[in-house]
């Protein structure tokens, strides 16, 4: 079964729907949203000022995202950039990263420093990011505390019946 929702994960299909499952949990979707925009902002502000072309750069970007979703929104605002959108129009069109993130690439395209402004919003991000990551920790260690009691209960209910069961065999 491991194997087999693998290799389906793995195909086009699969990996759509299990992108589209992620970001609908209710516990997880704010950190992805938060890791996603964190990457897009990294990488966009990395290319921008290493002087690569903005539509090469939403093209890396969207391989390197890591969602097959907003790859494809990516993309789809990449085309809309180049028929003449501005950067800041596609980006919010795309409505999967946060409004944060339209407001500053529109922001660095009235100022002209796109990459700067996405820099700076890209650290934003990862301090988010760390701190949803210790939250989803904190709702973690709980679950596991109970899921520890139930496996150590099973064994000490697995070794006392049989005991107990000689006991009575002796009396």
């Amino acid at each position: 079964m491991i194997a087999g929702s693998r290799m389906y994960i793995m195909s086009e299909d699969g990996r759509l729907k299990w992108d589209d499952t992620k970001m609908k949990m209710p516990v997880i979707k704010g950190a992805l949203t938060k890791i996603y925009a964190s990457r897009f902002t990294e990488t966009m502000a990395t290319l921008l000022s290493s002087g690569l072309p903005l539509l090469q750069t939403m093209d890396i970007t969207s391989r390197v995202i890591g969602n097959k979703i907003i790859s494809d929104k990516i993309l789809d605002a990449r085309e809309g950039v180049r028929k003449g959108l501005p950067l800041s129009v596609a980006v919010r069109e795309m409505q999967t990263l946060p409004p944060i993130v339209h407001s500053m690439v529109s922001v660095g395209e009235e100022s002209g420093a796109l990459d700067t402004l996405l820099e700076r919003t890209a650290r934003y991000y990862d301090d988010e990011v760390e701190t949803a990551i210790a939250r989803l920790v904190g709702l973690v260690e709980p679950v596991m505390i109970v899921l520890m009691a139930v496996v150590v209960g099973f064994v000490v209910i697995s070794i006392a019946l049989p005991m107990f069961d000689m006991f009575k065999t002796i009396q």
